[in-house]
């Protein structure tokens, strides 16, 4: 049977809270949250009905309050430096997928690398935050998931790291 396995992106190490937040990783982390729930565009879209995490954005984390100077740099600019204000951005994001029954995902503030591939609650693997945040960036992403690492907006350092460890082949 031949397959096609859409693209996943996933930390080589973790982020966050107790995480070795290694500067590519955190970047990654820092893309994608930066992307769903505060400024979307131009290739991340909200769409209605398409998919359960198409709408998901900043208004949907309930009472999360990050408007102090730690919070938003947690983010912005993705540079790659962690800072303790990203667990609480993964936490809420984690909280609110847990809310909208897009989990279920433990709520500790950290991102774990995935195993490559959309398929872990059919092997018996936990659901991670990687999954979701792959699953919403897919959702949302107004061009072929695949191109990420195109987009004008991805640091160039993480474009460069995407591209260069992108596995193509199963030989």
């Amino acid at each position: 049977m031949a397959i096609t396995i859409a693209p996943f992106y996933t930390p080589t190490w973790s982020v966050g809270q107790r995480g070795r937040n290694d500067r590519i990783d955190v970047m990654l982390v820092q893309y994608m949250l930066f992307k769903l729930l505060i400024n979307p565009r131009p290739n991340f879209e909200p769409r209605p009905h398409h998919g359960p995490f198409s709408s998901l954005s900043l208004s949907q984390l309930g009472s999360f309050d990050n408007t102090g100077d730690t919070g938003a740099s947690a983010l912005f600019p993705i540079r790659g430096i962690y800072q303790p204000a990203l667990d609480d951005w993964i936490r809420a994001f984690q909280a609110s997928c847990n809310r909208l029954s897009l989990g279920p995902l433990v709520t500790d503030g950290r991102v774990d690398p995935g195993p490559v591939g959309w398929g872990p609650r059919a092997r018996g693997q936990r659901w991670k935050t990687i999954h979701a945040l792959n699953t919403a960036m897919e959702n949302r992403c107004a061009v072929p998931y695949a191109q990420l690492p195109d987009l004008p907006d991805v640091p160039a350092d993480l474009r460069d790291t995407l591209r260069r460890h992108s596995v193509t082949s199963w030989g």
